[in-house]
């Protein structure tokens, strides 16, 4: 072993040096400097003079963040100001502008309609914020599942409550054209403002599968859009019914499919 390994070894195991390698230390330039250094170490250690530097404030605060207990998620606690919101607007809506047919429709059926857009959103929202056991969100395909199952269960759902009565908006030619796109429309841009706030309570919850993700929560701003217009629409005609009232929760999983991929969080 040389006699610069040796020093190095009586450092580490912070041994005094005995005379060879005190001599070896005197002539080689590198163990000189090596043991004046553990040397000033020592000496600055024993004197107690270091300080302890502070943390940087973004540091600390970060710190004392991540001590806080952590309290049980709860997803329809994350939900439930989306969905009431969704409803008070539809109230207000509903108040401003009923329905003339509203009156004359079975509370049955209009319960089934209006139950069924508002599970949309509630389960959506559910789906959508859930982390799953792994707190990674649920599985890409569980998500893909529910929306296409959603979107025929809907529309089964509003053929079975297109049913006119007194007071129902019958349309032909280019005037029901015209009020099935306008109807669209409508529900689209109603279904637009949700998904805003969905987007932004969502940002956190697509960990794996952020275009899955995207598609949910663009279902359940579609969905409040066409909650508004069951309640709102009086057109009861089949083809109607059948496009106009289904295009807020198709083209907002299209179209929140591809925002979850820019927009959510990966």
């Amino acid at each position: 072993m040389s006699g610069c390994d040796q020093v190095v070894d009586a450092l580490s195991e912070a041994k005094p040096l005995d005379a060879s390698l005190e001599a070896h230390v005197a002539a080689c330039d590198g163990c000189r400097a090596m043991v004046a250094a553990d040397r000033a170490l020592g000496s600055l250690a024993a004197s107690g003079s270091v300080e302890e530097e502070a943390l940087p404030p973004a540091l600390s605060e970060a710190l004392r963040r991540d001590h806080k207990p952590v309290s049980a998620f709860r997803p329809w606690r994350r939900a439930l100001p989306f969905a009431a919101l969704v409803v008070a607007v539809v109230a207000v809506g509903l108040a401003v502008l009923p329905r003339p047919d509203l009156a004359h429709q079975p509370v049955g059926r209009i319960a089934l309609g209006f139950g069924a857009a508002l599970s949309g959103l509630a389960i959506a929202l559910t789906l959508l914020l859930h982390g799953g056991r792994s707190g990674l969100g649920l599985p890409a395909r569980l998500r893909w599942v529910f929306v296409a199952v959603a979107l025929a269960g809907y529309e089964a759902i509003n053929a079975t409550v297109t049913v006119p009565v007194e007071g129902s908006v019958h349309l032909e030619g280019a005037a029901a054209s015209a009020a099935t796109v306008w109807c669209a429309v409508h529900g689209g841009l109603l279904a637009a403002v949700a998904g805003v706030l969905v987007f932004l309570g969502a940002r956190r919850s697509a960990v794996v599968s952020p275009t899955a993700a995207g598609a949910v929560a663009g279902l359940a701003a579609g969905f409040a859009g066409a909650l508004a217009q069951h309640l709102l629409c009086p057109v009861m005609d089949m083809d109607h019914t059948l496009f106009a009232h289904l295009a807020p929760p198709v083209l907002g999983a299209l179209l929140g499919a591809w925002a979850g991929r820019r927009w959510l969080a990966p």
